[in-house]
């Protein structure tokens, strides 16, 4: 059966309860709506976007770790002092192993470029033979002495490092710390790879997602350098305490049961 053409004034006469024009009504409650719509207005534009037209976190803003964190600031300090503590038996002998290496400094000290590429002084027990000139050790490098091979192979020479933790120069996890001079395949570090720059977003860590990974040691190739500069992004990326956390206890096994670092 055909329907009967819709018409304003079937849209009166329907909206006619009791006698009351729906319209009028309109009419009069027209201020009130105005006022609820001047009030709700700035508290819905504060409401994040849902579904599929919300921006996602990572196009809004940049990466979610900064050299600002105060969560993770808190973190180091509280873990790096418990560490320092916890090792000090351990600092005292290596360190009177290395005095009896041989000539030269216990503490290494190089110039690092940290975050937002602030140059700091790294602290590290030295593991070569003393020598004022910087250069990248290699496989079966001469200038490491015995003790230092032992340190440099379970990287127990980078615990002096909790210091530079504790004075805000370093994070206990982050992308691992390089000499502003430092090469690849006769190519600086910052023109080897574009991005390279967005690791300085944050404080270098002793330990990161890369060194888990078995990325550690020289970086031979531009490749090589690609792959541990992805790891060090997805890290700054996908920040959180509980990756902190993992990284740190999957770190020791890793120290111990790799041979990719001379």
């Amino acid at each position: 059966m055909p329907f009967a053409p819709w018409t304003p004034e079937k849209a009166e006469k329907i909206s006619k309860p009791h006698g009351i024009s729906m319209v009028g009504m309109a009419a009069h409650a027209a201020p009130v709506l105005n006022l609820i719509r001047d009030i709700s207005m700035p508290i819905l534009a504060r409401r994040p976007a849902r579904g599929p037209v919300a921006a996602s976190r990572r196009c809004r803003r940049d990466p979610f770790l900064t050299a600002g964190n105060r969560q993770k600031r808190i973190f180091d300090i509280v873990i790096g002092t418990s560490l320092i503590t916890l090792f000090s038996p351990a600092l005292l002998i290596l360190a009177g192993l290395v005095l009896l290496s041989g000539p030269g400094p216990v503490i290494y000290r190089q110039i690092r470029v940290g975050a937002n590429g602030d140059e700091f002084t790294l602290l590290k027990f030295r593991t070569m033979h003393y020598s004022e000139t910087f250069l990248q050790a290699t496989v079966d490098d001469r200038r490491v002495t015995n003790v230092g091979r032992v340190l440099r192979h379970t990287s127990l020479d980078e615990l002096p490092q909790l210091v530079n933790v504790i004075k805000g120069d370093m994070s206990l996890v982050g992308p691992r710390p390089h000499a502003a001079e430092t090469r690849i395949q006769g190519i600086l570090f910052e023109d080897a790879v574009k991005s390279y720059q967005q690791r300085h977003r944050v404080r270098p860590g002793i330990t990161g997602l890369a060194q888990i990974r078995g990325q550690r040691g020289a970086t031979g190739t531009i490749r090589s350098f690609e792959q541990r500069m992805s790891s060090d992004m997805e890290y700054i990326e996908n920040w959180s305490i509980w990756l902190d956390m993992i990284i740190l206890l999957k770190t020791v096994p890793v120290l111990f049961g790799q041979d990719n670092a001379y």
